[in-house]
């Protein structure tokens, strides 16, 4: 039943298992999150700053948010930074990859968090346009609010996929923090 000779894990099993984990280490930590991040709470902040929102930007919390994300943003860029330049010199990426899928995971949720609350009222907007057939009217809402609540509602699955947040939190706990 089992492909492993020996009771001790070694053998075909235990060596995809390091080989899986191996791959995962790469998966997540070869990727660059925090320009697309960066860009998402560009389009939030015009938003913000537009009539449409009845600029939004105004409210204190939303701009003190803002202020917090862009800098988690630069966080994750200097992080990613470290990252690739560790693989430059031919380095594994370690915990150090689940910590930056946890952090881009995290940092997605909070600008389409912010991006549902700078459009307010506006998001529950229903758009009539449908993949098969076309209205001759234009959007309920302005064009770049479209796509907010739908990434929002996206961006709780990349908690969940690649691994799941909980699942990141152990890795980082038992690799880096020694528990």
């Amino acid at each position: 039943m089992s492909a492993c000779p020996s009771p001790t894990g070694s053998g075909r099993r235990a060596r995809a298992g390091l080989t899986g984990k191996y791959l995962l280490e790469f998966e997540r930590g070869a990727g660059i999150a925090s320009a697309k991040l960066r860009d998402a709470l560009r389009t939030i902040s015009d938003l913000a700053n537009s009539d449409a929102t009845g600029r939004a930007i105004e409210d204190p919390d939303i701009a003190v948010r803002m202020s917090e994300i862009e800098v988690d943003i630069d966080t994750l860029e200097m992080t990613e930074l470290r990252v690739l330049s560790a693989l430059q010199t031919g380095q594994n990426p370690g915990a150090v990859s689940s910590l930056l899928k946890l952090r881009v995971s995290e940092i997605r949720q909070a600008v389409t968090r912010l991006g549902v609350e700078v459009i307010g009222n506006d998001g529950l907007a229903v758009e009539p346009m449908r993949p098969f057939y076309k209205l001759n009217q234009g959007p309920a809402i302005p064009e770049p609010m479209l796509p907010i609540v739908p990434e929002y509602l996206n961006g709780r699955a990349y908690t969940i996929f690649g691994g799941s947040s909980e699942i990141q939190r152990d890795i980082v706990a038992k690799m880096v923090l020694g528990l």
